[in-house]
């Protein structure tokens, strides 16, 4: 694999190894990105880590992520604050870690929808 960045793809304050590929509208922020590595069209990497031998599929945002060597996130997924493994792949239009919950506090979960399915409210 050899090195190609795109005219329209924008390198802002990171750096990446060698043999980089980034398509068109594809943008590095912030991040940290090893060799080989591949930003499809319309991506997004920010304030991230990306070891080497990464894929990133088309119309993927990442943000505050570590991804492990050889790993694939396919087209249309969003990876929010999240430390991916090594050699995983993350399916099509996927969201992994898109917010954070406290779980002492209530859930965001439609309590209503639980009164009509049980009667009333279960105990916890």
């Amino acid at each position: 694999m050899s090195e190609f960045i795109a005219d329209s793809a924008e390198i802002i304050n990171s750096t990446h190894g060698e043999n980089i590929r980034m398509y068109r509208n594809a943008r590095l922020i912030d991040s940290i990105c090893g060799a080989n590595v591949s930003i499809g069209e319309e991506s997004s990497v920010v304030k991230s880590e990306l070891a080497d031998y990464v894929s990133i599929n088309r119309r993927n945002y990442i943000r505050e992520s570590r991804i492990g060597e050889f790993t694939i996130v396919e087209l249309n997924s969003n990876v929010l604050f999240s430390d991916v493994g090594k050699y995983t792949t993350i399916s099509r239009a996927t969201d992994v870690g898109a917010t954070e919950h406290d779980y002492k506090k209530i859930s965001t979960f439609g309590i209503e929808k639980v009164r009509a399915m049980t009667g009333g409210i279960p105990k916890i």
